[in-house]
């Protein structure tokens, strides 16, 4: 497939993605089940281009996100147990420990690679664990500023612009619901 049509298809993965939330969050879609099935078509567009760009964290991401997002869309229960959460934690630390390990030690490559991965342990794990209650609002805001963080420069190496942008319109989303949370006097 021509670079140029991946492109122009991962820029509409992105469009969706962040028509899909602005049109939830003010109200202009009635129904969750159209933001899902937004969220479905946004996924595989952007795999198409992070495919072509051999951004795998990325794929990855997209994927889970896809498949978690059917999974609500048909009402398939996904069971957790009371030790993903804690899991899911720990391992993000570990693996954050890891990569800035070899960062330090000057191996940027691989450092860059397992924080790309982190990233998506981190946006399939906390979406899932969000959408079954496991995870509150302001800690779902939290997690997602970290691993959109996390995965910038991995998307940088690979120049892959339109997840790139999705990073940053997640950032700025989740800002802004932490501010919002605490204004709202909610703490942590």
């Amino acid at each position: 497939m021509n670079l140029m049509i991946v492109e122009m298809l991962g820029w509409l993965g992105t469009a969706t993605y962040i028509s899909a939330y602005i049109l939830l969050t003010t109200g202009f879609i009635s129904t969750e089940r159209i933001y899902l099935n937004l969220n479905v078509i946004a996924a595989a567009l952007v795999m198409i281009v992070s495919v072509a760009k051999a951004s795998w964290p990325s794929v990855f991401i997209n994927f889970f996100w896809g498949l978690i997002t059917i999974s609500q869309i048909v009402n398939y229960p996904l069971i957790l147990s009371q030790w993903v959460k804690p899991i899911f934690q720990r391992f993000m630390m570990l693996s954050l420990g890891c990569a800035l390990s070899f960062i330090f030690a000057g191996n940027h490559y691989v450092g860059v690679h397992i924080l790309a991965w982190c990233s998506t342990v981190g946006y399939s794990s906390s979406y899932l664990l969000f959408l079954n209650g496991r995870l509150g609002i302001i800690e779902f805001h939290q997690w997602n500023f970290l691993v959109a963080i996390i995965l910038i420069p991995q998307l940088l190496w690979v120049r892959n612009w339109p997840v790139i942008a999705i990073q940053v319109f997640w950032l700025g989303i989740a800002l802004l619901g932490i501010l919002h949370q605490y204004q709202r006097g909610k703490r942590i």
